[in-house]
């Protein structure tokens, strides 16, 4: 049962590890002083660090309370962006680790059917123990990533709701290239 839940563990992050490679697609831009939403058939919309919003070429005129909804947009989507970021190099670190150790305990387990070796079932069970490990402190993190883009895509929709101009932006994913599904996993697309 271990092993077969190992087994998948290690697909999954191998398989993410290379979705996260292929990925380009991007609805959202940062040059570090401002965050660009794309939309096909929209001009850009462009909110910068203190809550200034324009659309295209056109400042939009907005009341102090829509500033304060779009600086704390701008702070949460920084802050996932470099999450995503944090998450994506560790989902490879870990997945090459992983694959590294499953690729040993395979060799051990060759090794011991030839009779060319023995296998080691303290240091395959310490390998899984390890790698279960890392899974899940991915687990955890993937959930904590999933629960901060739920919020953000909720101040989104309070966004389009308080600022019309925002609208055809509210439905745009905050972190390019990860969705959550509804049981808190995550894609890399």
């Amino acid at each position: 049962m271990k092993a077969a839940r190992t087994t998948a563990l290690i697909g999954m992050v191998a398989l993410t590890t290379m979705l996260a490679a292929c990925s380009s697609h991007r609805d959202i831009s940062f040059d570090g002083r401002s965050v660009t939403l794309h939309v096909a058939s929209t001009p850009a919309a462009t909110i910068t660090a203190n809550g200034g919003f324009s659309i295209g070429a056109k400042a939009i005129n907005i009341t102090p309370a829509q500033r304060q909804l779009l600086q704390n947009y701008y702070t949460q989507v920084t802050a996932l962006h470099a999450h995503a970021i944090t998450f994506k190099q560790r989902m490879k670190k870990t997945g090459l680790h992983m694959a590294g150790q499953a690729l040993h305990m395979v060799g051990q387990s060759v090794e011991h059917a030839a009779g060319m070796g023995h296998a080691s079932s303290a240091s395959n069970k310490a390998a899984a123990k390890v790698m279960q490990g890392e899974g899940n402190q991915i687990q955890d993190q993937v959930q904590r990533m999933c629960q901060e883009i739920k919020q953000t895509k909720t101040l989104q929709v309070t966004l389009g709701n308080k600022i019309p101009a925002f609208g055809p932006y509210a439905g745009i994913n905050p972190v390019p290239g990860v969705s959550c599904g509804h049981d808190q996993t995550i894609t890399i697309i």
